[in-house]
């Protein structure tokens, strides 16, 4: 009953809807890592998360599990690999997920890893020092950074968590020509991000949904600045120097702020001046 990569086949049933057969399928984004395959299991669990608690479901190893007993407003599944004695030596979640439209025969990823530990994920396409981070929709946007030698890099990867791996992301030449070193990236509620400032005085929006970088717009020219999302799709950015010089801040240590907010185009369009801030910071964090 049980596919050849896959944790388990689970049934899944409205009350009068025939049964699908769905998988749970591990994540390998290295394909000889042992990691969260632990030897001597003896027992799957699978826990379905929903808003009103967990329901727990034990299965053998050879076995399928119905689980037409589910709430139907599953949100998450959960699975435990247990060996003897009852102890979990690798656990997993599955991405958030629609239980009552899940189709006959589809697969659902599962990052399974040890349950005091981690596993490793795929490899970066470019080694960095330092790098911008940002969640971006349901992945994570790695940004600039430097190499082994200090030289910064002009490149971006995004992390997709149902993979384990990175891929590149295309940077307009204008906007990485000379790297993101001093720069930010500020996640927004809707799942885009702005990176803003650095060595260029612009900023521009990355869309998780097409994995590209928007038009850039000139902003006030500024570094190792802080930045926070302010409501569904604003930007605050404050403090921080004019410029960039030779890695570090440079020109005039800046007391001003201004609120931006993300159109539907990708773009950023100035609101507001902000607040002056009392004495100059450089590298402050906001919240």
């Amino acid at each position: 009953m049980i596919a050849r990569r896959a944790l388990l086949t689970v049934m899944l049933a409205g009350c009068s809807d025939p049964a699908a057969r769905v998988t749970l399928e591990p994540i390998r984004p290295i394909a000889d890592d042992p990691c969260g395959r632990p030897v001597g299991a003896t027992e799957l669990r699978v826990i379905a998360y929903s808003t009103r608690g967990e329901i727990v479901r034990a299965v053998a190893l050879d076995g399928a599990l119905d689980i037409t007993d589910f709430p139907a407003d599953t949100e998450q599944l959960g699975v435990e690999v247990r060996i003897g004695g009852g102890e979990i030596a690798a656990a997993g979640k599955t991405a958030p997920l629609d239980f009552g439209a899940l189709a006959d025969g589809a697969a659902i990823p599962v990052f399974m890893a040890p349950p005091d530990g981690f596993c490793r994920t795929g490899a970066l396409h470019h080694a960095r020092i330092a790098p911008l981070v940002a969640r971006a929709g349901d992945g994570v946007l790695v940004v600039g950074g430097v190499d082994a030698a200090g030289t910064p890099l002009a490149t971006a990867e995004r992390y997709d968590p149902a993979t384990g791996t990175f891929s590149e992301v295309s940077v307009p030449a204008v906007l990485g020509e000379t790297g993101f070193v001093g720069a930010t990236l500020t996640a927004l509620a809707d799942g885009r991000v702005v990176l803003s400032g650095g060595p260029q005085p612009v900023a521009t929006i990355y869309d998780p949904v097409t994995h590209t970088f928007g038009e850039s717009v000139l902003i006030e020219g500024r570094a190792f600045h802080a930045a926070v999302a302010t409501g569904e799709r604003g930007v605050l950015l404050a403090g921080g120097c004019s410029s960039v010089a030779v890695g570090a801040c440079s020109g005039v240590v800046r007391l001003s702020s201004r609120a931006y907010e993300a159109t539907a185009t990708n773009t950023l369009r100035e609101r507001l001046p902000g607040p002056a801030l009392r004495v100059g910071r450089l590298g402050a964090t906001v919240f």
